[in-house]
């Protein structure tokens, strides 16, 4: 990429598990189309992390593959915590499928974090209070009949599985920050 500075700053995500995806991709498909939900659904475990020197992508993905890996193992999960139509500044009016994660995840975010720190990453402010969670993005208001779907397919209460995890870093492009893939595990 040119006239593009690569930064140390690196967000992890945890993908949910394709069972799952393709119910969202059903749901989606029920909707009219929007250009908002390219996303493949997924929970931001951590955002706003630093590397403590500058460090190529396969040198960060050295360091977290072992501890990501194992967050893994025991099938970490969210729980359906509802289903919401609302507006937001650069969504406009959408719907979405709101997750609450799991105590286990919880706990595991905050082991990350301290494992981080003792390796002299540093972890923005709001990220030591940031809480995991998922939001799936429809992309536009919920109709009647995709509404009904979601609820079939995602009731209140329904566990929902990761089985991936990626990793993307910020880049400085013309004065626009973006977030590229570095890595990820494989499935």
């Amino acid at each position: 990429m040119t006239n593009s500075q690569h930064t140390n700053e690196f967000s992890v995500i945890l993908l949910l598990d394709k069972t799952s995806k393709d119910k969202i991709e059903d749901i989606r498909t029920s909707m009219p189309a929007s250009p908002y939900r390219d996303d493949w659904p997924h929970l931001t475990l951590l955002q706003g992390c630093h590397t403590p020197r500058s460090m190529s992508d396969v040198e960060l993905y050295n360091i977290l593959c072992p501890i990501l890996n194992r967050l893994l193992k025991p099938k970490l999960h969210a729980t359906v915590a509802g289903l919401s139509n609302l507006f937001g500044g650069y969504y406009k009016d959408t719907s979405s499928i709101i997750l609450s994660t799991s105590n286990d995840l919880q706990r595991e975010h905050i082991s990350l974090l301290s494992s981080l720190r003792g390796s002299h990453f540093k972890v923005d402010r709001k990220e030591s209070i940031y809480r995991p969670h998922v939001t799936i993005r429809l992309g536009v208001p919920m109709n009647q009949g995709s509404l009904q779907l979601a609820n079939e397919l995602f009731p209140e209460g329904k566990s929902i599985r990761f089985d991936k995890w990626e990793i993307y870093r910020l880049i400085s492009s013309r004065g626009k920050r973006q977030f590229y893939k570095v890595l990820s595990s494989a499935v």
